[in-house]
């Protein structure tokens, strides 16, 4: 199948994840898990590697200026992703705001990874 949905905590499924890959694989992961700041940043760490150039890791609900005003855990997803993006890993991806948020409403603030290299 071109999609595989796998309905679980992402550190539970990585290796699932992985004998699911097969040689010239094109993968894209959406991390849409626990919404915290340490558990998003260990999904960016853990993943990125499979990601493949050209393609996005997305990473959903990082609106962190809201959690702030509803009482959820600060930093988020959003701190997590500058985190990530600033580390030796990230140097692979590039926060994708002008395609992606071009009509400048998501839920996704900085959260459309391109891998680039």
């Amino acid at each position: 199948p071109r999609v595989t949905y796998l309905d679980a905590m992402g550190q539970e499924v990585y290796n699932q994840v992985k004998a699911l890959l097969t040689p010239g694989s094109r993968v894209m992961v959406i991390e849409d898990s626990a919404h915290t700041y340490q558990n998003t940043l260990e999904m960016l760490r853990l993943y990125s590697g499979l990601v493949t150039v050209g393609d996005y890791f997305i990473v959903e609900d990082s609106t962190d200026p809201f959690f702030q005003l509803s009482g959820l855990p600060w930093p988020g997803p959003y701190g997590a992703i500058v985190t990530f993006l600033k580390s030796p890993q990230g140097e692979s991806f590039k926060s994708d705001r002008k395609t992606r948020e071009k009509f400048f409403l998501t839920g996704n603030v900085n959260g459309f990874l391109l891998r680039v290299q």
